[in-house]
């Protein structure tokens, strides 16, 4: 699946305040895009000023999701409040409480409550109740970044989708709005579920290689940001003890430059297929060994090969297991996309 990405028109919604810090709020309000993605360095801004939009200045019910009901338990925690910046800056005092089965939003001033808490890892035990009055779904820290992927991990998107029907139901054959979702990550990683279920790895693979910032897919009504650090946010950031201490290092390339630290886009590559011989085929990833170098390639161009599925996965992992594992891990592979490399890294 394909997918075409337009130049921003939007993006001039988006401000840096003080020049600082960003402001994400005026573009999810009043762009007609029901979905965001919002990838970017710590502490610019992203999350605040979706908060501070929901919370502050429209007062509109929200849920706020995290991936483990680990992540909401701590969450309802004060060191950890999602909403500590919030409350330091309007003197406000709005807390995850409640049942842990079934967490809110409150506003200790008032003891309202004025939206939900969900882990999407459980979600699938909400199918029965109602959210009509939720206007957005904010997903914060969507992308997970551990070296071992849990089951939840590998099947996430799954999760998010069936969820995301559960909150709308039928509001649109009603002619209501559907409601907005906004994931919001640190820029570690796009080994990530739903950016491959999404088919938008290429999207990002371009907007990275190219230097440009956001996209826009109107026929999907998703709004894609690669967020921009602001010089004034740098050069004060860099000036920290922790920063100081890191220059130079993954982290600070991660943190402060917003690079996918984790990621490599030197082996997305075009390769005559008169060069190789076809391997192996799983699911849609085809593999071909290059016929005068020690070197693999995936493509999701068919060939007459070997062939598995997830129903023959354990015989393909005894077959073909060691070959494609070592040449993945000492670097003897090559990807016709980036879509192709996220699909093939997340066979085994």
């Amino acid at each position: 699946m394909s997918c075409k990405s337009n130049p921003p028109t939007y993006s001039n919604l988006i401000t840096y305040e003080d020049n600082t810090y960003i402001n994400l709020w005026r573009l999810v309000k009043k762009s007609p895009f029901d979905y965001f993605i919002f990838i970017g360095g710590r502490g610019i801004g992203k999350t605040f000023s979706i908060l501070r939009g929901l919370l502050i200045e429209d007062k509109t019910k929200f849920i706020y999701m995290r991936n483990t009901d680990e992540d909401i338990r701590q969450c309802m925690t004060k060191d950890d409040n999602p909403f500590k910046d919030i409350n330091d800056n309007f003197g406000t005092d709005f807390i995850i409480g409640g049942m842990q089965k079934s967490p809110v939003i409150i506003n200790n001033e008032t003891d309202e409550t004025v939206g939900l808490a969900k882990a999407l890892s459980v979600s699938g035990k909400v199918r029965g109740s109602s959210f009509n009055d939720i206007e957005y779904i904010i997903y914060d820290e969507f992308i997970s970044y551990g070296l071992v992927k849990s089951a939840f991990e590998k099947k996430k998107s799954r999760f998010l989708f069936n969820f995301i029907e559960t909150v709308n139901r039928n509001r649109e054959n009603k002619g209501g709005k559907p409601v907005k979702v906004i994931m919001i990550a640190n820029a570690q990683t796009l080994d990530d579920d739903i950016i491959r279920a999404l088919r938008i790895g290429d999207v990002f693979y371009d907007m990275i290689t190219n230097d440009r910032h956001y996209t826009e897919i109107p026929e999907r009504n998703l709004f894609i940001g690669w967020l921009e650090s602001s010089k004034k946010f740098v050069d004060m950031k860099s000036k920290q003890s922790l920063y100081q201490l890191t220059k130079g290092t993954q982290f600070y390339e991660m943190a402060i430059n917003n690079m996918f630290t984790m990621d490599y886009f030197g082996d997305i590559a075009k390769i005559d297929y008169r060069e190789l011989q076809p391997l192996v085929g799983y699911e849609n990833v085809y593999f071909y060994t290059h016929k005068s170098k020690n070197l693999l390639f995936a493509s999701y161009r068919k060939c007459n090969a070997p062939y598995y599925n997830e129903i023959t996965f354990k015989a393909f992992r005894k077959d073909y297991g060691m070959i494609l594992g070592n040449a993945i891990e000492r670097g003897n592979i090559l990807y016709y996309s980036y879509n192709c490399k996220l699909d093939a890294l997340n066979i085994f």
